[in-house]
């Protein structure tokens, strides 16, 4: 009780000699303000109070701003309005006001910007920065930023472009674009510890900006560089006694831990962290994943102790969100205990409070937990309802992420197209200064001529002025010569004059035709390099090759920066999707319909329970004319479409099931390989230099889209694989190679024997063997065509 009233008294004691303070420095600017005639000194001390009076009371602080605005526009006070128009624009954001405040921000700024306060305008555009990105206009918050940035490297405000450079990180942070939040906290980094005489606060963010770069590091998974920038961070905290950083370092190099599995380290540093902390939150996010590490361990006990511990701090505060983890938590560990009784208890609470918050992660992994825990105690149905709510949160979990990867890209894009912007701006502008450069040294050329034209007419004249007195006669004859020559520099210099000008216009067009060009060719090549970004972006990676087969390569080579022919592979339950398409067209029309192709894919094995390869192609098929608005009886309907060669493979059976629009399956096999349903025989081909096979299961004879005659299903082919056994995909570009040289094409038959001689490589070494016979075929000439080669070994 003691000790509590002591805090309460120290308490009152310091809030008393604020207010006296803030009561003294306010009556002595109203002081100043009643007794000054200089409009300046009264604008700058209304300006003072104003800033003051915001933290205690906003409608006066607004009245004397008013004031101030209304004798700095009389006096012409140009800087004490900018101040003005700023501290107005600050009082309407902090009533809430935050489209009102931005417009008196731009005020500011444009006189600011207008009368050369390089300083004063990127600190405004620094300011419009946070706004913009409070509002979630992250494009408006980039391009305030780099312009706060652009106007500092003309001063030396070193503070302010550490605070910038920082806050241009955490936006880019915020969106993905680890390179550049990267490059900017090195930025900053490196321009605090140029500064002298730091204080603890500068330490402070010195500490803050290493523990940036290595959240940004453990995201990149580059684990060794995290934890050394994390224990940077950690030397200069404890330097400076910041507990709660301290703690918050050792939570994050737990994190760490857990994500290489190594559960024991995580343990011991999530426990380091928990007595550096006084805040009840952060203590119940240690134990939670204290709980959770034990687990893991495994310590049932242990884990059970800290997570309910955590459950009881969470329920203190009110933190709903926390209260749903604890409860998830607990539910896992009994799932571990086989106690599912107690399990489902628990995970039942959590799913409750986690759908109270709306959290869609917290609502995946309760639902996976539940569906453990019924499908043991026999409760299918139940079991089935939690799967499919796992199947719901999982789309929508996916859905988020590639929408946030899609404007991660977008935000990147137009940051890149900026940039290019502003260097070509800056190019332009050197363009112009040497143009104003070389023509001021040409008018100073031609006028120095005309002076020592005109010196040399003056000092004959003078000559012949001297002369005058011996020979009258020879004089005026002379005079008559100075005039004729005077006359003819004159008319010299008029033509001089005259050619300069057309010289100058004529370049001036051919610079502004050399731009134009310039700046369509750059508008272009973004536009195509965008295309290319987002066609990487859907095609999925190559996980279920590496996971259910012994090897493989997928050979890619677009003609163009982006493509007409696309791979695509997926995996539902024990079943692998592998697909290789060419697509009507190349580059950017190309990469559209194959976005289209890998788009209704996805949307065909997510609907689909039972897959097979002939329903998928003939989903696509009509997907693709229904797209296309494409028909048989429309004279000119659109003939655009695919081939495409569809493998699904069996994990349990290693048997694939084969359809094909025009592009043939190749198998290599020491073996004789037969399909059990096929309506066509199997090729085969030997070559002199291998003992193996060639099997080629052919293609239906039609593709994917509008055909000229009425269309039947794909044909499936069921094959029986073995162990060894090598099968691939692929598109008609690398048979179509073609040798510009000798004008020879690389041919079907010398495409199979390729392979077939290749084929006792492994996947590794036959992919470079294709790759230096392509190197080789096209030479220093382009390629004819897209290429997509996949090869599988079972």
């Amino acid at each position: 009780m003691k000790r509590k009233k002591l805090i309460i008294l120290l308490l009152s004691i310091l809030l008393s000699s604020f207010l006296y303070g803030q009561s003294s420095e306010i009556d002595s600017l109203r002081n100043i303000i009643s007794k000054t005639k200089i409009d300046s000194v009264k604008v700058n001390s209304l300006n003072e109070l104003g800033q003051k009076l915001t933290k205690v009371d906003l409608d006066n602080a607004m009245d004397t701003i008013d004031l101030s605005i209304e004798i700095a526009k009389k006096s012409e006070f140009i800087k004490g309005l900018a101040l003005g128009y700023k501290i107005k624009g600050i009082i309407f954001y902090y009533q809430g006001q935050v489209d009102t405040g931005l417009t008196y921000f731009y005020k500011s700024l444009d006189i600011y910007e207008s009368n050369d306060y390089v300083s004063e305008a990127a600190k405004m555009y620094n300011n419009i920065g946070i706004i913009q990105k409070s509002k979630g206009n992250i494009q408006e918050a980039i391009t305030s930023y780099l312009k706060a940035i652009e106007l500092l490297k003309q001063t030396n405000d070193k503070a302010t472009m550490v605070t910038v450079s920082i806050n241009a990180s955490n936006v880019f942070y915020n969106i993905g674009n680890y390179q550049r939040a990267l490059e900017f906290n090195h930025n900053a980094l490196s321009i605090i510890n140029e500064m002298e005489n730091k204080t603890i606060a500068d330490s402070i963010q010195i500490g803050h900006i290493y523990k940036s770069i290595a959240n940004i590091q453990t995201d990149q998974k580059n684990w060794k560089e995290a934890d050394s920038n994390y224990l940077l961070a950690l030397k200069i905290y404890e330097k400076v006694n910041s507990l709660s950083d301290i703690g918050d370092i050792y939570l994050n190099l737990g994190v760490v831990q857990v994500e290489q599995d190594s559960f024991i380290n995580a343990k011991n540093f999530y426990l380091k962290a928990l007595p550096y902390y006084q805040n009840k939150n952060k203590i119940a996010t240690a134990m939670l994943n204290i709980g959770e590490v034990y687990i893991n361990i495994p310590n049932f006990d242990s884990s059970k102790f800290y997570l309910y511990e955590a459950l009881k701090l969470n329920t203190e505060i009110g933190d709903n969100r926390g209260i749903a983890l604890a409860y998830s938590t607990l539910g896992k560990l009994f799932n571990k205990q086989k106690k599912y009784t107690e399990a489902i208890k628990n995970l039942k609470i959590a799913l409750d409070t986690a759908k109270k918050v709306g959290d869609i992660k917290i609502i995946f992994g309760v639902s996976e937990e539940l569906y453990k825990s019924y499908k043991e105690t026999g409760n299918f149905e139940k079991a089935l309802e939690m799967h499919e709510l796992f199947k719901t949160m999982n789309d929508s979990i996916f859905n988020t992420n590639n929408e946030k990867s899609l404007t991660q890209m977008s935000m990147t894009f137009e940051f890149e197209k900026e940039q290019e912007q502003t260097e070509l701006r800056y190019q332009e502008e050197l363009k112009r200064q040497k143009i104003i450069r070389n023509f001021s040294f040409a008018v100073l050329f031609l006028v120095i001529l005309v002076l020592i034209s005109v010196f040399s007419s003056l000092r004959t004249k003078k000559r012949k002025n001297e002369e005058l007195k011996k020979k009258n006669a020879e004089i005026l004859q002379q005079n008559e010569e100075i005039e004729t020559q005077k006359e003819e520099i004159e008319a010299q210099r008029d033509e001089i004059e005259e050619k300069s000008k057309e010289v100058e216009k004529q370049r001036d067009i051919a610079i502004q035709r050399g731009d134009e060009i310039d700046y369509q060719k750059k508008e272009i090549e973004a536009s195509i390099r965008y295309a290319y970004r987002i066609q990487q972006a859907i095609i999925p990676d190559l996980e279920p090759l590496k996971n259910n087969f012994s090897d493989h390569f997928v050979f890619f080579r677009p003609r163009d920066i982006v493509s007409g022919d696309f791979y695509w592979v997926a995996q539902k339950g024990n079943k692998t999707i592998v697909v290789a398409a060419d697509c009507t067209g190349h580059g950017v029309p190309g990469a559209f319909m194959s976005m289209l192709g890998v788009s209704f894919l996805n949307q065909i094995i997510s609907g689909l329970d039972d897959i097979q390869s002939n329903i998928i192609l003939n989903q696509l098929r009509q997907m693709v004319m229904t797209a296309l608005k494409q028909d048989n009886e429309i004279a000119d309907s659109s003939k655009d479409g695919m081939d495409i060669a569809l493998v699904v493979h069996d994990k349990n059976t290693n048997k694939v099931q084969y359809s094909g629009a025009y592009n043939s399956m190749y198998i290599i096999s020491q073996r004789d390989v037969n399909c059990e349903n096929s309506a066509k025989p199997i090729r085969l081909f030997k070559s002199n230099n291998s003992d193996k096979k060639l099997c080629e299961v052919r293609a239906d004879r039609m593709p994917i889209g509008v055909f000229i005659i009425e269309t039947d299903d794909f044909a499936e082919n069921t094959i029986q694989l073995e162990k060894g056994d090598k099968f691939y995909l692929f598109s008609d570009g690398y048979p179509d190679l073609y040798n510009r040289k000798d004008e020879t094409k690389f041919t079907t038959k010398r495409f199979k024997e390729t392979l077939i001689d290749s084929s006792d490589l492994s996947m590794s070494k036959q992919v470079e063997k294709l790759e230096k016979i392509y190197l080789d075929w096209c030479g220093e000439y382009k390629q004819v065509d897209d290429i997509i080669l996949i090869g599988v070994e079972i």
